[in-house]
This record gives structure tokens, sequence and C-alpha cells, in this order.
């Protein structure tokens, strides 16, 4: 159904430009020409892809949505970029624009966990006048369609989700499967939504083998078994490890409302990585336990049980099988092309072309 013959929709004083169909913020999606085709780019300044709080950068980057939406009756917004979720708060002022002259939004991407902070509150109070302009919201993954309607208060209907892509693939290198019983060490690593606690404890009963956590979270913690080295890396040496891995674990919380991790463990699983992962909310339709990768509980004695069993030099050639598979996952499924085409069918169901 074209969305713009409901109530809300663009009427006739407004003036559009017909050339392209929705105007975004998702720039970074520029390089594929049926994007581009479609969508007229609104610019980002690059301090915002940095994190941070960068006060003026977020305020150009609102005041251009705004003048934006004054010429396209469709927008895909950014929901998690900025400090303060400048795309949150211009979905919100469009709200308040009379149904007439109210643009249609594609809301994409994750948010942070919902909480009781004051942050929080005031994400959710801008949901409630964002929403009146928002007509999609487009997750990761069909598991979060349901824990993002609920956790923010908003249709269940209007909830669409497309698999994450894995960016990096034309940037790395491919390098061949290493048997994982004469590879280095266990790699770990990222900050968001990560449980390392049992993983630490894992470590410890696995002496005989080095693991490397490269995150901030164990910082402060104090009493890490002496196998276990813990700290901050830069980008390429995160990579670098990572590469130089036996086996890559990404060990998530699970009781979360939206998914974590994914380009860590689509990272790993294209380097040809024995990957583990925490079997939390979305891992199953990215990783097939047993098939691309191994899931598990997350109790010390599951990351045991799954790693000694890929180190186990009897299992080479099943272990193989499985990341060559894997590899071919992220290749196959996970890619930027299938990404984008999932993303321009949600913006011509809004959009009507």
């Amino acid at each position: 159904m074209n969305l713009q013959s409901q109530p809300g929709a663009l009427s006739a004083p407004l003036q559009v430009e017909q050339s392209k169909p929705f105007a975004t913020t998702l720039t970074y999606y520029a390089e594929d020409d049926r994007f581009a085709a479609k969508a007229k780019f609104i610019a980002v300044p690059p301090v915002l892809e940095r994190g941070g709080l960068h006060l003026l950068a977020e305020l150009q980057l609102l005041f251009r949505i705004l003048v934006m939406a004054l010429h396209h009756h469709c927008l895909l917004l950014c929901s998690h970029r900025g400090a303060t979720t400048p795309e949150l708060i211009a979905a919100a002022l469009l709200g308040l624009w009379p149904g007439r002259w109210r643009p249609q939004i594609v809301f994409y991407g994750e948010m942070y966990e919902p909480d009781q902070s004051w942050h929080t509150q005031c994400a959710q109070w801008l949901f409630r006048l964002a929403d009146r302009a928002i007509v999609r919201y487009v997750v990761y993954s069909q598991a979060e369609t349901a824990s993002f309607a609920q956790a923010w208060g908003v249709a269940p209907a209007k909830m669409r989700h497309a698999l994450h892509p894995f960016y990096g693939r034309r940037k790395l290198h491919e390098i061949p499967f290493l048997p994982p019983a004469t590879a280095g060490h266990i790699f770990a690593g990222g900050n968001s939504f990560r449980d390392y606690g049992p993983l630490v404890e894992a470590a410890r009963a696995m002496p005989e083998q080095q693991f490397v956590i490269c995150t901030t979270e164990l910082d402060t913690q104090s009493g890490l078994p002496p196998n276990v080295r813990a700290g901050a890396v830069a980008r390429d040496e995160f990579v670098r490890l990572m590469e130089e891995a036996a086996v890559v674990v990404v060990p998530l919380q699970r009781n979360t409302q939206r998914i974590a991790g994914a380009l860590t463990y689509l990272e790993a699983m294209w380097l040809n990585k024995p990957t583990v992962v925490s079997d939390g909310l979305g891992v199953r339709e990215y990783v097939v336990h047993g098939e691309t990768g191994w899931l598990v509980d997350s109790t010390p004695q599951s990351y045991v049980t799954a790693l000694r069993w890929i180190l186990t030099p009897a299992n080479e050639e099943a272990v193989a099988t499985i990341c060559a598979k894997a590899h071919g996952a992220v290749d196959g499924q996970f890619n930027m092309e299938r990404h984008v085409t999932a993303l321009l069918s949600v913006m011509a169901e809004v959009c009507g072309r």
C-alpha cells in the first residue's frame, strides 16, 4: 500500500524535488549505484563519524535535515549518530509539523539500550513526538523487531529489518585458514554490551592458552590470570591480533533488547577464524551453531568446552569446514548489496517508487 495516501502524508502545497525519491544521511551507502540513484544525500559533518560530543556539528546536521524536509517528503535517517542524537531530535521536530506538511521518515539502525537514566527518559519523550513522522523503523535482526517496539513504545507494524552488512570485506585482505592447534592466542575484543567475566574464568581454567582481550572493560579489574592480556589497542592492532588468533570469542551480554558485536563476529568469520559467540538476541540470524560458528550459553564451562573442542588437533578438518562456510556466509549473505536491497525495499514501500 502506498503510504502517501494515508493520513499525515504530503499534500500538494509542499514543493517536492521529484528527481530523487528520498533524502538521507546514510552517506556511506553512496558507493552503491542503486542507492545513489534513489537518494539525495544530506551532508554529515565528518567529525560525527568519530563519536563523542560535537555540538556545533550536531546542530549543523539537525538544521540540514530540517531544510531538506522542505523539499523531500521521504527521509531516511540514522538512529544512533551523535551524542545528542540530532536525527532523533529532527524527527521529533518534524513530528510537530502539521500533517499536510510532515515528511515520512524511515528511522534506521540500533538505539542504545533503554534504562532508567535521564538520557533514556528524554529519548522516550522524543520518540513519542518523532513517532508521528516515523512510518518505518529498520533494525538489524528479525529478533529485534519485537524487542525494539516494546522498549520504545512504537507500533510493531512499523518494524522492518535488514541484516547487518560486513563493511570491511573490501578493505581486509583474505587470510587462509590456520589450524587452531598451531596458531596463536585466543582473541576477544570490543566494549559494547560485552560480558568478559565468564571468559576470564574460562581462561583461568585453561592456563596453557594465551588470551588477548582488547577492551577497556577490564581496566579496573584486578586479579586477572597471568595468561590474560587485556587493554585497549588501535584499530590496526585490533585487526592484526584477530588475524593472528587461533580462535575469536565474542562474549556478549545475553539479556539485551538490541543486537551487539555483529561487526566483530562477521569480521572474524570473514577472516576464516573459528568464531565463538554468546547466544544473545539476534545472533542466530548470523551464526548457525555447528555450521558457521559456535554458540555458547555464556558460562565459563561453555567457553571451555567449545574452545577445547576447536583446539583439538583431531577436529582440525571439521573446524576448517565450519570456517569455510562462515566465510562464504559473510561473502554471500551479509554483504552490502543484500543490505542495500533490503533498505531500498523499505524505501519503495514508503515512497512508492
